[in-house]
C-alpha cells in the first residue's frame, strides 16, 4: 500500500492532466492501470501516471493492452515510494526506453529515515535512447504533451501552466472560489450600502434646498 502524500500526488496529477488533455480529444489520461507491451520479452507494467496520444474515447481500461489498441504511452510519470524505488529509478527507465515511451518523469524520493525530499527526473527519448534533461532553474521539467511544467513544493508536486500560473487541487481551487464569491459578495454589499446613502444624502440635500426656498 502506498503513503497518504503518493496518493494525494498521483490524483493531483492525474486531474490536473485529464483536465488539460482530454477535453479538446488530444489525449487520455490512465492511472494506476497495467500495460501490456507488444514487445514478446518486455514484461507488463502497473503505472502510477499514463498519458495516451490519440486516443479520443476514454474507456474503464484496468489493463492497457498496446497491441489491441494500436497505440502506445507517450508518457508515464511514476511516484517513487522507498520500496519500489529499484523498480521505477533504474529498471523501469530501461524498460520504456525498450518500448518506445517519447517522455518518462519520476517523481524521486531521496529523502532519509522516513523525511520526504522530493526531486524530478525527467527522461526523454532521442534516437531510441533516454536522455536525463536538466531541470529549469525552479527545480520544473516540461512535459511538453500537455503545455506544462510540473515542480516541487514541500513534498508535493504541483503543474504550471506555460504562463507560470500554479494549477491547484481540486480543494483548494474550490476555496479559493468560494472566497472570490465572498469578496465580490462583500464588495457588492459595501457597494449597495453606498449607492443607499448617497441617495438618502441627495434626499436630505433637496429637502434642505426646498426648505430654504420657502423663506
Amino acid at each position: 500500500m502506498h503513503g497518504d502524500r503518493h496518493t494525494t500526488n498521483r490524483l493531483y496529477l492525474t486531474a490536473v492532466l485529464r483536465a488539460q488533455l482530454e477535453p479538446n480529444g488530444q489525449a487520455i489520461m490512465l492511472s494506476n492501470v497495467r500495460v501490456v507491451w507488444d514487445i514478446p520479452d518486455l514484461r507488463s507494467h502497473g503505472s502510477d501516471v499514463m498519458v495516451i496520444s490519440g486516443l479520443r474515447e476514454q474507456r474503464n481500461w484496468s489493463t492497457f493492452d498496446v497491441a489491441e489498441e494500436g497505440v502506445r504511452p507517450t508518457l508515464f510519470i511514476e511516484i517513487v515510494e522507498p520500496e519500489t524505488r529499484e523498480n521505477d529509478v533504474e529498471r523501469k527507465v530501461e524498460h520504456y526506453t525498450r518500448a518506445g515511451v517519447a517522455q518518462y518523469v519520476i517523481v524521486d524520493n531521496v529523502g532519509w529515515q522516513g523525511q520526504r525530499q522530493l526531486q524530478l527526473l525527467n527522461y526523454r527519448l532521442f534516437s531510441g535512447r533516454y536522455q536525463l534533461q536538466p531541470t529549469n532553474n525552479r527545480g520544473r521539467v516540461y512535459l511538453e504533451v500537455a503545455r506544462l511544467w510540473p515542480g516541487i513544493e514541500g513534498d508535493h508536486v504541483f503543474c504550471y501552466d506555460e504562463h507560470v500560473v500554479a494549477l491547484g487541487e481540486y480543494v483548494t481551487v474550490m476555496q479559493q472560489i468560494t472566497e472570490a464569491l465572498a469578496r465580490v459578495r462583500r464588495e457588492a454589499a459595501a457597494r449597495a450600502e453606498i449607492e443607499t446613502r448617497l441617495r438618502e444624502l441627495e434626499a436630505e440635500l433637496r429637502r434642505l434646498r426646498s426648505t430654504r426656498s420657502t423663506f
